[in-house]
């Protein structure tokens, strides 16, 4: 799977844009704010329908324009199938095409144009609360098991149904009403991200030792005291529950631990160190996904930022040894030392406008 063609308008500061990239290796030159990140962010955009930079869309679209609009061609196998995704957005409205067809669900793209992304502020992953953590799980298991979503779905809509109940201070019996579902679709839950974690687990193991050559174990913590299960944390937890107006524990409370010689990484690898570790995350959930037969797209978004020389060298070599199709953005292209190993085209961007350089 790769993305052959991209055409933009109204995305920040590219008015318009027509791209044919290669199936191997892109690279995006051009001075900072010139706005080659757009680029990629587009591309995480079309996957996910939203950005990995802000969550505000007036950011994303381009001043005095009406609507911003991303259509993507994917090659969908080797025999030349391609697949047509779209999305247009405006203040009022979005629309998603998949071959011409509309579509509801931003999911149905994520599942076409599975997308993952290594940018300067990705130590966050580690620093900041566990939804990031259960975002970087959920995606894993979301391409690898079609029922998670669905699961994840109907877990949603019955938590919010129980804190409804305990917000209008219902009584013990009808709060508990709700807990049957709850626990039977939060032990699913929990069992598919278990076993995709311990799935992923060697190929973090890979990455750290390539990238840090420190090991690195990863942790479930499953939202609920570990010597309970669901059912009996639940009830237990139902008196606080109701004092507090909201469900305190489940898989919507998950969180994942990273610990290096027993060490939390937080505490003790360097700022280095966890950018890094967050890079080999990234490349173990593709490497993981392409042993399930399916392909995704990696975008690197600045790669020099905070990383030396030889540390670039390794992170690019593990990037294209993937077999992603890889998106990288750097402000001097002398700064990729690597980069005359790979098939690739090479773009440049000046004040929003981009041209392939030949």
């Amino acid at each position: 799977m790769s993305l052959t063609a991209l055409t933009l308008q109204h995305f920040r500061n590219i008015e318009s844009a027509e791209l044919d990239f290669h199936h191997n290796c892109n690279i995006i030159v051009g001075d900072n704010g010139a706005g080659k990140t757009n680029i990629l962010e587009s591309i995480y955009y079309l996957s996910l329908a939203r950005s990995f930079r802000t969550s505000q869309f007036k950011k994303i679209i381009q001043a005095d324009s009406e609507y911003l609009q991303v259509v993507g061609k994917v090659l969908e196998s080797n025999d030349g199938a391609h697949a047509t995704l779209g999305i247009r957005k405006s203040i009022t409205e979005t629309q998603i095409r998949i071959n011409r067809e509309s579509v509801k669900q931003s999911s149905r793209l994520a599942a076409f144009l599975p997308v993952q992304v290594i940018h300067p502020q990705g130590h966050q992953l580690l620093d900041q609360g566990p939804k990031q953590r259960r975002q970087f799980l959920d995606w894993g298991v979301f391409h690898v098991e079609p029922s998670f979503l669905s699961l994840w779905h109907d877990y949603a809509r019955t938590l919010k149904q129980r804190n409804a109940a305990l917000r209008q201070g219902q009584a013990p019996r009808a709060i508990q009403l709700w807990d049957t579902r709850l626990i039977e679709l939060g032990e699913k839950m929990t069992s598919l991200r278990k076993t995709y974690l311990y799935k992923l687990q060697p190929h973090i193991s890979f990455y750290c030792a390539a990238l840090i050559g420190i090991d690195v174990e990863v942790s479930y913590r499953s939202g609920w005291a570990s010597e309970l299960d669901f059912t009996d944390a639940l009830k237990n937890g139902l008196e606080m529950d109701r004092q507090q107006g909201f469900t305190r524990i489940g898989p919507h409370r998950a969180d994942l631990v990273f610990k290096s010689e027993n060490h939390r990484v937080q505490d003790y690898f360097s700022r280095g160190q966890q950018k890094l570790l967050v890079c080999a995350l990234r490349l173990a959930q593709i490497r993981q996904l392409k042993e399930e037969d399916r392909h995704a797209l990696l975008l690197i978004d600045d790669l020099a930022a905070e990383l030396d020389e030889n540390h670039r060298e390794k992170l690019l070599n593990a990037a294209m040894e993937t077999g992603a199709q890889v998106f990288i953005t750097t402000t001097h292209i002398h700064l990729l030392k690597a980069e005359t190993k790979f098939k690739r085209k090479v773009f440049h961007v000046e004040h929003g406008h981009v041209s392939e350089m030949v």
